[in-house]
């Protein structure tokens, strides 16, 4: 379809992929479900990875809670040996089957962190490794790849930039864009990565993410809001204000 030719999406000419950075508990989830003044509740797909995720305050009051999808390893215990590592897959699987689908308009993938830990649990369960953590990973040769920590964090690199690159061609679909919205937590820079700041990556945080592909990641979205919460004291009075600065 030419440029020409597309109908207008909500106002654009296609979908978006907004990446929402910041601390715990600064309104990353309030303004993903925000979406739902723009785009119609009912078509928005709320995926979580946790139970409560789902019970971010503007999910509820939109309705979003009690259509939420939730993608987690219950069975996943390595304190009681238990590895099943299966929502992974299905939460890659459920992004397939939204992709050119025309049920929805907006996604709501909450939150990016927990999304990797699932990769992270997939990773490790096929590894079979004892203590079931990266460190646990130790000297182990794995099918003469080298030793078990370089092959861990290479898959995990290349299914996270996987995962970004299905939700951008579900985002840019040409027959039914959408918005997806993916609030991430945030994590200071090494000294090692600040020197580096401009050049490959913006700003001073950087996703919540092991690996080098922390520092592509926004690249890889059309938008980067980061949030966070200023305090300060105003005629002797503590206030608290939620501020957002949006990167395209």
């Amino acid at each position: 379809m030419s440029d020409t030719s597309r109908k207008l999406f909500y106002g654009l000419p296609w979908g978006q992929l907004i990446l929402v950075l910041g601390p715990p508990k600064t309104g990353k989830s309030t303004l993903a479900g925000s979406m739902a003044d723009v785009v119609p509740a009912e078509r928005i797909a709320l995926l979580c990875t946790k139970a409560n995720e789902a019970n971010s305050w503007m999910y509820r009051k939109h309705g979003l809670s009690e259509r939420a999808e939730i993608y987690s390893d219950a069975s996943w215990d390595p304190e009681f040996k238990s590895y099943k590592a299966t929502a992974w897959r299905a939460l890659n699987q459920r992004i397939i089957s939204l992709t050119g689908s025309k049920d929805a308009d907006g996604i709501i993938v909450d939150s990016g962190t927990d999304s990797i830990d699932l990769l992270s649990h997939e990773l490790l369960a096929g590894m079979k490794v004892a203590g079931k953590t990266p460190g646990d990973t130790g000297d182990l040769k794995v099918a003469g790849a080298g030793d078990a920590p370089f092959e861990y964090y290479g898959k995990l690199k290349a299914g996270a930039q996987r995962f970004m690159n299905r939700l951008v061609e579900c985002a840019m679909h040409p027959e039914a864009p959408k918005f997806i919205i993916v609030p991430w937590h945030t994590q200071a820079p090494s000294e090692e990565e600040m020197t580096r700041e401009g050049t490959t990556f913006e700003g001073r945080t950087l996703p919540m993410i092991e690996g080098k592909y922390r520092e592509k990641l926004a690249g890889d979205c059309d938008v980067v809001v980061y949030t966070d919460i200023r305090r300060t004291v105003v005629a002797g009075k503590p206030t608290m204000q939620h501020v957002i600065q949006v990167m395209p």
